[in-house]
């Protein structure tokens, strides 16, 4: 009668792992050689176009916000002072008086709120600030928020010559 021994603690791969390990070996090396590719082409891991459409979606974002502050407008200011300092709506600064609103949306009768958009240096990349002067009940906060701080160029255009009396504002926008 024959007697096989069989150890317990055999030592080696089994067929199944040893095919999933060549497989993940694989695949990772698909990727890493794509990635290699990407990268030998384009100087970069992130094609152009993602950066592109990127910088169209923040400039996208940037245009909107400006336009629900302008059609909330009540007037554009042509001169304001907000903790010390003396703004003055120009091509690079604008300078809208709102009407306040409380949490529900509700606009507060004879409270008005200012914002000032203004940029930082006329020598790209620009930065493009936004800032609020609320009033006491007001539910926005009053502060100074940073919008961009990669525009190439940044104007705007009243079709009057004096901006107080502009009923229509052109926003040149160039991102970085």
């Amino acid at each position: 009668m024959k007697k096989y021994n069989l150890k317990k603690g055999n030592s080696g791969f089994t067929l199944i792992e040893t095919i999933l390990t060549l497989s993940l070996f694989t695949i990772l090396s698909i990727g890493i050689i794509t990635i290699f590719n990407i990268y030998k082409e384009y100087g970069t891991i992130f094609p152009k176009s993602l950066y592109s459409s990127i910088i169209k979606r923040n400039h996208s974002e940037i245009i909107e916000q400006l336009k629900n502050n302008i059609k909330q407008t009540q007037l554009i200011v042509a001169t304001t002072s907000i903790d010390s300092t003396i703004f003055t709506t120009n091509t690079t600064t604008l300078i809208l008086q709102l009407r306040s609103i409380d949490d529900s949306k509700n606009i507060l009768p004879g409270s008005y709120d200012t914002i000032v958009f203004y940029t930082n240096t006329s020598t790209p990349p620009i930065s493009l600030y936004k800032k609020i002067s609320a009033s006491l009940y007001s539910s926005r906060k009053s502060g100074t928020f940073l919008v961009s701080n990669k525009i190439k160029n940044l104007s705007f255009i009243y079709n009057t010559s004096n901006p107080k009396d502009a009923n229509l504002i052109e926003i040149i926008l160039e991102m970085d």
